[in-house]
């Protein structure tokens, strides 16, 4: 490799690397200013990768033929399907470019689809060995203490951060607008600094990602959303049985069944004391009330109801991506009009659940090749020698923790970069002997 492909090979990685700080741009000058900025950098960081790889192709670099071993990967082919009934639900829906752009607030659709999926390719074929995506793993969790320290900024009500109605006492939202999606992507961030913790030798470094997961947990905790809890606690019982089967007689094995003594009975504690003053003064106390009686939960439901009818109407491929409101309208719940002195929602875009939106938006092709990429996540983790059982747990936990949530809230920009993040990363250890 020359200089000038060291050169533009370094530019087209670091535009990669730059794309995971997308998530902190706050555009105050854009009608959403928590969209907009985010998914304008990011596709322009994507291009701007794939242009210096098309440079790199037309001055004739070398290239290794096993780099392209991704190809035959089942997981990517399976990533590639999704993408691909995606875009046919876009043909065959109701409003094709709508599809395709999605809308000013939103940002999504079949064009924003794309530049995940090449997100995900520019990664593989720039990042070449296990020390890039470590790397690439550094940086996202450097991204996402500067998105938490955000959010605390916000809680102190400290000048020059967007503050909407959070204060001490609200739910944060950090640079990402949303509470839910703070929380969802915390769990991404929480993985990477667990799993390079695991690894590490350094002192300094095994302090900076303790640090970072006290980070996330605090900024996880503030958000009290509902959906993550339950996400991460399907995702913490399963991994730690996993883990307990793996894990050999001895101290460390002691010790793991101590701390999960320690995490059942405390949440036991909270919750059989929920009700006392002081348990709810706690943050995130709100997540020990959950009930299908409360408002929310029926909101959800009925919404729920809605993207059913719609999925029955077209079952094949849907309403096309970004056409859920459309179903909702036509098959509108009245229940969601409670009364003009109760506070609840009467008109959603989103079904508030991954299975629910691409049930309705892609038909029973999207859900089935959604649910296939994950049966073939853990196919790859269970292949791929990791350093140690820890990291086989936490890839474990991850996508089951995802899912946990998932049925409760939809895919955004933020969550989307993580999970194809993290799908390259399983079909590059999946494809590649480790370098």
């Amino acid at each position: 490799m020359s200089n000038f492909q060291k050169l533009i090979h370094g530019l087209g990685g670091l535009a990669i690397f730059g794309s995971v700080f997308s998530i902190l741009i706050v555009s105050t000058s854009t009608l959403f200013p928590f969209i907009v900025g985010k998914y304008v950098f990011f596709r322009s960081m994507v291009s701007l990768a794939a242009v210096f790889y098309l440079i790199l192709v037309l001055n004739g670099w070398r290239f290794k033929t096993d780099r392209f071993s991704f190809l035959k990967n089942p997981l990517f082919i399976a990533v590639s399907v999704f993408v691909l009934m995606f875009f046919l639900a876009g043909i065959f829906g109701v409003d094709f470019k709508n599809s395709f752009w999605s809308n000013f607030e939103r940002g999504e659709g079949i064009f924003a689809m794309f530049h995940y999926f090449l997100f995900m390719i520019m990664s593989l074929l720039f990042f070449e060995r296990d020390k890039d995506w470590e790397n690439f793993f550094k940086a996202s969790i450097i991204a996402g203490v500067l998105m938490s320290f955000y959010g605390f900024a916000q809680k102190l009500s400290l000048p020059g951060v967007i503050n909407i109605g959070v204060g001490w006492y609200g739910r944060m939202q950090a640079s990402l607008g949303n509470p839910a999606y703070v929380s969802a992507v915390a769990l991404f961030f929480a993985f990477y600094a667990a799993y390079l913790l695991s690894q590490e030798s350094k002192y300094w470094k095994k302090i900076f990602y303790i640090f970072s997961l006290v980070v996330f947990a605090a900024g996880f905790i503030f958000t009290e959303t509902k959906g993550a809890f339950i996400g991460f606690g399907l995702a913490f019982f399963i991994s730690l049985g996993y883990l307990l089967f793996k894990l050999p007689k001895g101290k460390l094995k002691n010790y793991a069944i101590a701390a999960a003594a320690f995490v059942i009975l405390l949440a036991g504690f909270l919750f059989a004391f929920r009700d006392s003053e002081f348990i709810k003064k706690l943050p995130a106390s709100r997540v020990l009330f959950i009930s299908l009686s409360d408002q929310t939960a029926q909101t959800r439901l009925w919404t729920w109801g809605s993207a059913w009818r719609g999925f029955l109407e077209r079952p094949i491929f849907g309403w096309g991506p970004e056409n859920f409101s459309l179903a909702f309208d036509k098959y509108f719940d009245t229940r969601h009009f409670k009364g003009i002195n109760i506070s609840t929602e009467t008109w959603f875009d989103r079904a508030h659940s991954v299975f629910f939106d691409y049930l309705s938006e892609t038909g029973i092709f999207g859900v089935i090749s959604f649910l296939g990429i994950f049966v073939l996540n853990f196919w790859a983790i269970f292949k791929i020698k990791f350093n140690n059982v820890f990291q086989k747990t936490f890839a474990m936990a991850l996508p089951i923790a995802y899912l946990g949530q998932g049925l409760l809230l939809f895919d955004v920009l933020p969550i989307y970069i993580n999970l194809f993040l993290f799908w390259g990363f399983l079909i590059h250890k999946s494809s590649h002997k480790s370098v």
